[in-house]
């Protein structure tokens, strides 16, 4: 755990550091749940992976400086679209069930710990890595992408932020028409282009179906 400098402070966080095997292993599975499910209100994973010996980060939201002119920082969409492409394709296909464990009763104490929420589990770790996935969208299969939406739509996220990227009109009415409404905190979708179809879309998504809605951000759209 660290302290993650995000643009509302420093709020504790996990850093989860992605190596090959990352989401096949039982004890990666309670780390997702504990960290992206199970997490108090306010708390924040950080990923990171390695390749080619660059480190590569997936901040969870902004940092203080992303607006600003930080080389080492740079923004969100640079961060994201950096992210290795097989790690991102390899855990949209994340799958609590296929995940292995060297001592049964391990993983049965862990699956106990989840109980009915396997399949929240496998939605929202698959939706963590598909909103980063969406700078690099037009790389992805296309059963992929309808993978990742699906996941979205299901999952228990608290947070989306996608900022500053190139989708296309399809890609961004199906965004607004699949977020969690009914877990979301922070929605954060600037610079994306949305229309004004976009966000009645927007709106009839969330209705009164947001309760936790705090922070919605549509800076710099067509709107």
């Amino acid at each position: 755990a660290h302290m993650s400098e995000t643009d509302g402070g420093l709020t504790p966080a996990l850093m989860s550091a992605l190596d090959g095997g990352w989401g096949s292993r039982m004890w990666c599975v309670l780390e997702a749940y504990l960290s992206l499910v199970a997490s108090p209100e306010g708390y924040l994973t950080d990923i990171y992976s390695v390749e080619d010996g660059h480190v590569r980060r997936l901040t969870d939201g902004l940092l203080q400086n992303d607006d600003g002119d930080d080389e080492y920082v740079g923004n969100k969409a640079d961060r994201d679209k950096l992210f290795p492409l097989v790690v991102l394709m390899r855990m949209l296909l994340f799958a609590l069930d296929s995940a292995r464990v060297s001592e049964v009763k391990d993983g049965k104490n862990i699956m106990a710990h989840i109980g009915s929420r396997g399949a929240v589990v496998d939605a929202t770790v698959r939706a963590t890595f598909f909103v980063a996935a969406l700078a690099l969208l037009d790389q992805l299969p296309r059963e992929l992408v309808d993978v990742g939406f699906v996941a979205l739509a299901a999952s228990h996220l608290r947070r989306v932020v996608v900022a500053s990227i190139a989708i296309s009109a399809g890609a961004r009415l199906r965004l607004v028409q699949s977020l969690p409404a009914a877990y979301l905190q922070e929605i954060k979708l600037t610079g994306l282009g949305l229309c004004d179809a976009d966000v009645k879309a927007l709106g009839d998504r969330l209705g009164t179906a947001a309760p936790h809605l705090r922070v919605l951000w549509l800076f710099d759209n067509r709107i």
